[in-house]
């Protein structure tokens, strides 16, 4: 799985919902126009207006193990001399362990993160099929009903990645913590 063919895919999905879209008649300029709110919502989706999420989600992409942190703690740590030599081995231990776990969480919701990408143009793409196949004339408030779920299906993506990086930094910072005392 990888962006290039997620942009591809919207790419090719905007195009066709707006060729749609110009078939209908009587056109409805507003619907003509909106796929290209597909194309912003991508960006929303992928990071191109945050610098510090279009990262993450360049690492959940490309090695998600990057996105935890645990053992680089527990190795600084180390290096200070907070934790003692004997205790070293058993910590790591339970931090590798627990490293795995929050892997396995992050793997899906990888899964879950390109799932959404798939899943986000297809609404406003079966609405435009809908209305061209049956020949009926556009109601505007369905195209831009399925425009917003859409967008709120992009922003309970972002959000999920969002809380899973919340969380992984809150237990980096209990490990560091607890080193500290």
């Amino acid at each position: 799985m990888n962006l290039n063919f997620t942009r591809i895919y919207f790419i090719f999905i905007t195009i066709s919902i707006a060729v749609m879209n110009f078939f209908m008649t009587p056109i409805n300029y507003l619907a003509l126009f909106l796929p290209v709110s597909l194309i912003m919502v991508y960006f929303f989706s992928t990071g191109l207006f945050s610098k510090k999420y279009k990262k993450t989600i360049v690492d959940l992409v490309e090695d998600p193990k990057k996105l935890i942190n645990l053992s680089r703690i527990l190795e600084e740590k180390r290096k200070e001399g907070s934790v003692p030599q004997e205790e070293y081995a058993s910590i790591n231990e339970k931090v590798v362990k627990l490293e795995g776990k929050l892997l396995g969480s992050i793997i899906l919701q990888k899964k879950l993160f390109f799932f959404s990408l798939y899943l986000i143009p297809v609404f406003p793409l079966l609405v435009s099929l809908i209305y061209l196949v049956f020949s009926v004339p556009q109601n505007i408030t369905t195209v831009i009903v399925a425009y917003i779920a859409s967008f709120l299906l992009s922003l309970v993506s972002r959000l999920g990645i969002l809380n899973i990086n919340k969380t992984i930094r809150k237990i980096g910072e209990k490990l560091r913590k607890a080193f500290e005392d």
